[in-house]
């Protein structure tokens, strides 16, 4: 992953329940870094996400139909999704928005 990414990046991250660190300080970043919106997580609280499912209340981590997934300028390296949609819809763009919607 590291010297065979090509135009891909990606994000390695553990899975403690510490959202905020596990996508900052205790994650890597293989290619270019996004800009990722970290106020949806709070700083050093273990939330229940652990062995839940994405979208489940105990998961906060995702975003609703409809929730800004993405932000920014479209044509700068690395941009694409930068927050996770919950269970049922993707990220989804359309093409020279400077937003992108969960669907």
């Amino acid at each position: 992953f590291v010297s065979h990414h090509g135009n891909f990046s990606l994000l390695v991250h553990p899975n403690t329940g510490c959202e905020y660190e596990d996508h900052s300080i205790w994650a890597q970043w293989s290619g270019s870094p996004w800009n990722m919106d970290m106020s949806i997580f709070t700083p050093w609280t273990q939330t229940e996400e652990f062995g839940q499912s994405v979208g489940t209340p105990h998961n906060p981590s995702c975003l609703a139909q409809g929730g800004v997934c993405a932000f920014g300028d479209p044509s700068a390296p690395g941009y694409g999704p930068q927050v996770l949609c919950c269970s049922g819809s993707a990220c989804q763009c359309d093409a020279g928005a400077s937003e992108c919607f969960c669907r």
